[in-house]
């Protein structure tokens, strides 16, 4: 037994899914306009544009985390591109939402970076602490979630496997 006062708290993993507290979709701006419910969330496009739009259920998880990352799992559909990634201001819902909603003004949708281009067949991970810390405080932006957008379109595909898919 340690007697340094170290404290570990036990690692907590949550889904996207059950809707509709926790969503996760894509949809593309010229095919599949609509929000698809597959196997797949995908990013990129071939002159059109792929966008994944992530949503987590955190009830009942600790108000402050030392870390939190959002782990995918890529899967081959071609030559990944980097992800821009952004926190969505306002509420939407995987049944309806499509092309039509997205890309959202500026007032609604909040960059915070850009990741590299995930390596197919290997878990993704992005760290993201700060914007679940600001989630789960009581003065911080709401949680509607994480868009997805490619920096790339030139036949440029970084998808991953969905909630659906299960595991």
């Amino acid at each position: 037994m340690s007697t340094s006062g170290a404290v570990f708290a036990a690692d907590k993993w949550v889904n996207p899914a059950p809707y509709p507290v926790g969503m996760d979709t894509w949809f593309g701006t010229v095919y599949n306009t609509t929000a698809q419910h597959d196997y797949r969330l995908r990013v990129g496009g071939w002159g059109d544009m792929y966008n994944t739009l992530l949503h987590f259920d955190l009830s009942g998880l600790p108000q402050v985390a030392d870390r939190a990352y959002l782990w995918l799992y890529a899967i081959n559909e071609g030559t990944p591109t980097n992800i821009n990634w952004s926190r969505i201001g306002k509420q939407w819902q995987s049944s309806t939402v499509g092309s039509s909603d997205f890309p959202l003004p500026s007032n609604v949708l909040f960059p915070v970076g850009t990741t590299i281009a995930p390596t197919p067949w290997q878990w993704y991970r992005v760290e993201f602490t700060s914007i679940y810390n600001t989630w789960r405080s009581s003065g911080g932006y709401k949680n509607y979630g994480l868009y997805l957008a490619p920096v790339s379109n030139n036949n440029n595909y970084s998808s991953f496997y969905s909630s659906t898919q299960g595991g």
